[in-house]
């Protein structure tokens, strides 16, 4: 894992959960981190009301994101519906 990844992913993490606590209206919050052999693999999930992606100026939240992501390597998919709540999925590889 390159030097400084998991400050970024704890990072990311906090941001997170941090737009889930003040967006999200969630009643239930999931992070999962694993590593596999391609790297490390970070996953929130909430059941709150969702967003659509697209339709949603991204702000410093999703954008620092990307940000950190892009300085290990690594990517981060958003996978939101409106009232279906949200995953972020954050993979930083080996």
């Amino acid at each position: 894992m390159p030097t400084g990844s998991d400050q970024q992913l704890l990072r990311i993490c906090q941001e997170a959960l941090s737009n889930v606590a003040r967006h999200a209206d969630a009643g239930q919050v999931l992070v999962h981190l694993r590593y596999v052999d391609e790297g490390v693999l970070l996953d929130i999930t909430d059941d709150g009301c969702g967003f659509e992606p697209g339709r949603v100026d991204e702000g410093n939240g999703l954008r620092g994101m990307r940000e950190r992501m892009e300085q290990t390597g690594g990517t981060v998919e958003v996978d939101a519906q409106r009232g279906g709540g949200s995953v972020i999925r954050v993979a930083i590889p080996v």
